[in-house]
């Protein structure tokens, strides 16, 4: 049995999320009209802009989202492994920073392969 296998991902970017979690959630998000529910996309003009395309039939979404902060806080995603039969491990840089005087909702989005999609996802920071 493979296990310690990195597995690769794609961070999503230009998006934000819709919803108010209250502590940190990890969701798998598996279609379109699913992710829509959760996030929306804050694209800009100019290069690096666009938020990063989704193909719901090849791939899922994993996210990591944080309640919401009035700090600055730096998070995103490391590595995501296979340990054992169905279990993938998510690794995460976080930083928090100086108080704000406004609050932001830190997450962050892993586009995964679709053969992933069974697997039970945890979180090592």
């Amino acid at each position: 049995m493979e296990s310690n296998k990195e597995v690769s991902f794609t961070e999503g970017k230009n998006y934000f999320h819709i919803g108010k979690e209250t502590k940190p959630t990890i969701m798998k998000i598996a279609s379109q009209p699913e992710f829509e529910k959760q996030f929306g996309m804050a694209t800009f003009m100019g290069k690096g802009g666009e938020a990063t395309p989704i193909d719901f039939n090849k791939s899922f979404v994993i996210a990591y989202i944080l309640p919401e902060s009035n700090r600055r806080t730096e998070l995103r995603p490391l590595s995501l492994t296979k340990k054992r039969k169905k279990h993938l491990v998510m690794k995460y840089f976080m930083k928090e920073g100086v108080t704000q005087s406004f609050t932001t909702q830190p997450f962050f989005i892993m586009i995964v392969d679709k053969a992933f999609w069974d697997y039970k996802v945890t979180e090592e920071k």
